[in-house]
């Protein structure tokens, strides 16, 4: 007679955890703007869900420096713009 053996569940929210912890790295680097909030909000729906674990915390940490670090960086850009503008007279290509 064969056996049946369940497989091992994850705990909840840890699919959305392991989400939020990886947008979070890629909005670090890139797109933090738009990863940024992402990854704060799949991190707060795995919190809310009862995980655990210390994935939705650096998720959560990491999204939130993601989304001030970039939002801050485009401010700087735009006021640099509109301070200095552009104009070919600056720029030499020879």
């Amino acid at each position: 007679m064969p056996v049946y053996v369940m497989p091992a569940s994850s705990p909840p929210g840890q699919g959305l955890a392991t989400a939020s912890l990886i947008l979070s790295i890629f909005g670090v680097m890139c797109y933090g703007f738009i990863l940024g909030p992402i990854s704060i909000l799949l991190a707060a729906l795995a919190k809310k869900e009862g995980f655990k674990g210390g994935m939705a915390t650096v998720g959560l940490v990491l999204g939130i420096i993601a989304t001030i670090f970039w939002v801050g960086f485009i401010i700087l850009y735009i006021i640099a713009f509109a301070r200095f503008g552009y104009s070919s007279d600056h720029v030499s290509w020879v």
